[in-house]
């Protein structure tokens, strides 16, 4: 059993999405954490991984496809996932994503028809993920399910509010009750309070750990966001500078990096930021989510 293939069975797992520098991707290696990348934007990444032995959960890149007005040839998409599908654990089929003028009545038998196209010309079909989007049919996820998936991904909620997620995660709560071997997971969550709430929710990823460090910023439990700049002409007076901490309140952060190695003079160097944030992630969303 993979790493990965473990980790899927457990109650919930945490994927690191976005494309990293090759430090920041060691990192990842070394610690085993998952990765969800996207075979539109981080094919090379995607296929180094697979070279070298690390599971990777491939996302097709359908919304950055059509944020940046690209065509997509899904046959290209299938080739290259029967090419690598031995070192891939598994892959979303090619879905269309409700925005702009596509409408969910549009996306959702789009979607499914896509999946049924890939399902038959895939090597391994048996890692294929058919996504579900906010605001589709929920005829379109029953019949999914009926078919005999074992993966859903939910998408279309990260941008969403609050009351948007509750309202769209209720709904779905009688559905997965009745199907509790099937993994679900989340595109683009890391709310915590949301995902507590919804014990069928198996996994989800963000790219979120990844932005910080690049503005000289890393995230903490206790003082939130805390900026590390060396030049502080422009960020003295910000809540969230370290040099408007107290002696005090230093000590506290210099304790809480302390837990994973770190010292605040780490911080000042980009690379021990990525690798703060790295850890900082896996803990969080491994603890602060209970089952």
């Amino acid at each position: 059993m993979s790493n990965f293939e473990r980790m899927l069975q457990e109650k919930y797992d945490f994927f690191f999405a976005g494309c990293a520098i090759n430090s920041v991707e060691k990192t990842i290696r070394e610690n085993e954490f998952c990765r969800l990348l996207s075979w539109l934007s981080e094919r090379k990444t995607i296929e180094s991984r697979c070279k070298n032995g690390f599971p990777t959960f491939v996302d097709s890149g359908a919304f950055s496809a059509y944020t940046q007005g690209k065509q997509i040839n899904v046959d290209e998409y299938i080739d290259w996932l029967n090419e690598w599908h031995p070192n891939l654990e598994h892959y979303c089929c090619w879905d269309t994503i409700p925005v702009g003028d596509v409408t969910p009545d549009v996306s959702a038998p789009k979607t499914w028809e896509n999946y049924l196209y890939m399902k038959d010309k895939l090597v391994d079909p048996s890692k294929l993920v058919y996504c579900f989007h906010y605001g589709e049919d929920i005829s379109y996820l029953i019949q999914a399910l009926e078919s005999g998936i074992n993966f859903v991904a939910l998408g279309g909620v990260a941008r969403r509010g609050r009351k948007q997620r509750y309202e769209f995660f209720n709904q779905l709560i009688p559905i997965f009750e009745q199907y509790p071997h099937v993994h679900v997971h989340a595109f683009g969550m890391t709310a915590l309070d949301v995902l507590n709430d919804f014990p069928y929710i198996n996994s989800s990823d963000s790219s979120s750990w990844l932005y910080p460090p690049k503005f000289l910023r890393i995230d903490t439990d206790s003082f939130g966001t805390v900026f590390f700049g060396e030049d502080m002409s422009k960020e003295i007076n910000r809540k969230e500078s370290v040099q408007n901490l107290s002696p005090a309140e230093l000590q506290i952060l210099e304790q809480e990096l302390n837990t994973r190695g770190f010292t605040i003079d780490d911080m000042y160097h980009n690379k021990h930021r990525s690798d703060w944030q790295i850890l900082y992630w896996a803990d969080r969303m491994k603890n602060g989510v209970k089952r």
